[in-house]
Parts: C-alpha cells; sequence; structure tokens
C-alpha cells in the first residue's frame, strides 16, 4: 500500500458554528512486508541498462505518519 489518507469534518456544533474544522490522518509505505528487499520498485538507480528498480547500497524505504489540522475561519 503506496498511501492511506483518512480525514474527518467535525460538526459546526461542536465549534459553534464558526470555524469549519477537519481532522486528517495519513501514513505512506504502511503495507511494507519486507524491508530487507533487494530492490524498491519505486527507486531509479540508472537508466538506459535495464537495471531500473535495483537500489545498489541505498537506505531501505521507510514508513512514515502523518496527521493534519485545517481551520477555516
Amino acid at each position: 500500500m503506496q498511501e492511506a489518507y483518512v480525514s474527518y469534518r467535525l460538526p459546526r456544533k461542536l465549534v459553534n458554528d464558526k470555524i469549519d474544522v477537519t481532522l486528517s490522518i495519513v501514513g505512506r509505505n504502511l503495507a511494507m512486508l519486507y524491508s530487507k528487499a533487494p530492490f524498491d520498485p519505486e527507486a531509479v538507480s540508472s537508466t538506459g541498462n535495464y537495471a531500473q528498480g535495483l537500489d545498489y547500497f541505498m537506505l531501505p524505504s521507510l514508513r512514515s505518519y502523518g496527521f493534519s489540522i485545517k481551520a477555516n475561519f
């Protein structure tokens, strides 16, 4: 799974009918099952020699999580 995104808009009654508030959570590379695989299909180490997607001595892909609050006045 490349990216998952969930957001929730709070009811206006909760914030006195003055502000629109949206809470969001995002995650990237959540379903990386085996981190010692010899390649990352999104990495391109070279062009022209048919070795696309092979990463030589590169760091493994990492999972990342994020949180966001959006307020419209």
